[in-house]
């Protein structure tokens, strides 16, 4: 992995003392009369660093600056064409036009944060974010630097305009391991969902971790959560940390966990006056993640063959149909 800084750097025209403490100059020293950009790119598995200095800030010097880097350093460069050319990373490398206006960030938040009434175009406030085509290795750090947004917008809202919010984390554990399970992009992606789950309640922004293997969700982050709703788990090291979650007086209640039915669960917390056990009622509109009918799929006589497609949707990276 590569790391990119930027630092700026303001030009004066002869040499003085600036007293940090207070701000103020010497008469000696003249006010600045511009500034430069330093780049700084440090790769991540050889400790090896470029700098250049750069006019200004923008996406052009950024891209400019790695070109340079990796052209200087055979095994960056053979690391950076590698991650350049993968299609899965085009939306890093190859971003869309409209990312370099100055709007787009406000866009952006707008589109996250933005409930029914506030929206031009009078839709639902849930957003879905689809990130199933993100590469397994920058899961972790996209989805939370997407976070960061939310929370950090958050954050800088004045309390009378705040709206409060809640992320739902789907399949928690491939982007909130557990830190001994981490790998080097995962240490920011714990940082950032770490502290919306300690601070973000005081922001607005909720946080719901939804996982099939709690053993593998980072144990801080779950520590957080003030309400349990567990459906069957049937694995031993999941059930223990479901149980350390609940109350001491309901040790016993974890017991019933490997023994519930389809569309059973255990709701335990502040959103409910007593533990309870409940039925989830199935919803109008069904997601298509049903588990495949195997038996009755393997007794077709004439089976479809959807090799072609899957190869042909595997090479361009997108879904047909």
């Amino acid at each position: 992995m590569v790391h990119l800084d930027i630092k700026k750097l303001l030009n004066f025209k002869e040499e003085g003392i600036r007293d940090c403490s207070t701000g103020n100059r010497h008469k000696s020293a003249n006010k600045a009369t511009g500034s430069h950009c330093m780049h700084v790119a440090l790769d991540d598995h050889s400790r090896y660093a470029a700098v250049s200095i750069k006019e200004n800030e923008t996406a052009e010097s950024v891209t400019k600056h790695l070109i340079e880097t990796y052209q200087q350093y055979p095994s960056s460069r053979l690391r950076l064409d590698s991650k350049t050319e993968d299609r899965r990373l085009g939306f890093l490398f190859n971003p869309p036009n409209e990312t370099q206006q100055i709007d787009w960030l406000n866009r952006l938040v707008e589109r996250l944060l933005s409930g029914t009434k506030n929206q031009k175009d009078n839709t639902g406030g849930i957003k879905i974010v689809d990130f199933s085509d993100v590469p397994s290795d920058v899961l972790p750090l996209i989805v939370s630097l997407l976070a960061n947004v939310i929370f950090t917008a958050c954050q800088w809202m004045s309390i009378e305009k705040r709206h409060p919010v809640c992320l739902f984390c789907d399949e928690a554990h491939l982007y909130l391991p557990v830190k001994s399970n981490s790998d080097s992009s995962d240490p920011i992606s714990e940082k950032i969902f770490e502290r919306i789950a300690k601070e973000g309640r005081k922001f607005g922004v909720g946080l719901v971790v939804i996982s099939q293997r709690p053993s593998e969700v980072n144990r801080t982050i779950l520590s957080q959560c003030n309400n349990v709703v567990a459906m069957r788990l049937t694995n031993g090291d999941d059930q223990s940390v479901i149980k350390r979650l609940l109350p001491d007086n309901l040790g016993g209640f974890g017991e019933l966990l490997p023994i519930l039915d389809t569309g059973e669960a255990l709701v335990v917390g502040d959103a409910i006056l007593l533990p309870t056990r409940v039925r989830v009622a199935l919803p109008k509109c069904r997601p298509n993640s049903k588990t495949v009918n195997f038996w009755d799929d393997w007794a077709k006589q004439e089976a479809e063959n959807g090799i072609d497609e899957a190869v042909k949707s595997w090479r361009i990276q997108s879904q047909l149909g």
